[in-house]
């Protein structure tokens, strides 16, 4: 009789174990869903923000903005030669400004690695 009473414990207890460890895995799971959804929000917002600055560095939007400010087009493209005395006096004027002044910005294809390093393969 202690046999079986001892069986029925052990099996209740394997019953109570598995009720809780599927519990633990539907928890689980469902923190897994709003990670997804949380990460495929980040990646739609991400889309609408390269869209909105495509649109934003347009030429055309671009021209029409000029155009608003009173600009127009230039009606030659010819390059100038600048005189090397004009280039070292503006060098030596500058020379003061601490470095990041002149330092060129990140261009958009290395903004575009920065956060490519971080998503990595993902789209």
């Amino acid at each position: 009789m202690s046999i079986v009473v001892l069986g029925a414990l052990v099996l209740f207890a394997m019953l109570i174990g598995a009720v809780a460890f599927q519990t633990q895995i539907a928890r689980n799971q469902l923190a897994l869903d709003r990670t997804e959804r949380a990460v495929t929000a980040a990646r739609n917002r991400y889309d609408v923000l390269r869209r909105e600055r495509a649109e934003l560095r347009s030429p055309n939007r671009l021209a029409v903005e000029a155009k608003r400010l009173g600009m127009s087009p230039a009606q030659s493209g010819d390059f100038m030669t600048i005189d090397p005395s004009v280039v070292a006096s503006v060098m030596a004027s500058a020379s003061g400004l601490p470095d990041s002044v002149g330092a060129p910005g990140q261009s958009s294809l290395d903004q575009f690695g920065d956060v490519k390093a971080v998503t990595g393969d993902v789209p």
